[in-house]
């Protein structure tokens, strides 16, 4: 999903542009390391939630299911800037469950995508 070669070459114009030589030896490999480092936060941009939400179970009652410390990786749709944090949990309840909790455990395949920091916080995402 993510054009690798276009994400090098705007990483070389951000370089130049703040007065950096792109060809010190510190920023040769930068370019590259950054388009990388962008093609696997944003791995989630092509999934769809259907294949990370089709799992179900049966569960006897309605208990709510509480999930910690689900990891959540992301860069800022404003600022491009990574960022990750652990969500303090994921609820659900029901007498069909899994859908969401696959949703938690996988959370990295439905959230690596360029989002809003606040959004979760928010009930947005």
């Amino acid at each position: 999903m993510v054009n690798k070669d276009k994400v090098e070459a705007a990483v070389k114009l951000l370089l130049e542009g703040m007065g950096e030589d792109v060809n010190r030896e510190g920023l040769k490999e930068t370019p590259a390391r950054v388009a990388r480092m962008y093609e696997e936060l944003l791995s989630g941009m092509g999934a769809s939630a259907k294949e990370h939400l089709s799992k179900t179970f049966e569960a006897s009652d309605s208990q709510i299911v509480l999930e910690r410390d689900i990891t959540f990786y992301s860069i800022c749709e404003h600022h491009l800037m990574p960022f990750f944090r652990e969500d303090p949990y994921c609820l659900y309840s029901g007498r069909t469950g899994g859908g969401d909790q696959q949703a938690c455990q996988d959370g990295g395949g439905l959230r690596r995508k360029a989002a809003d920091p606040g959004a979760a916080y928010r009930g947005d995402c």
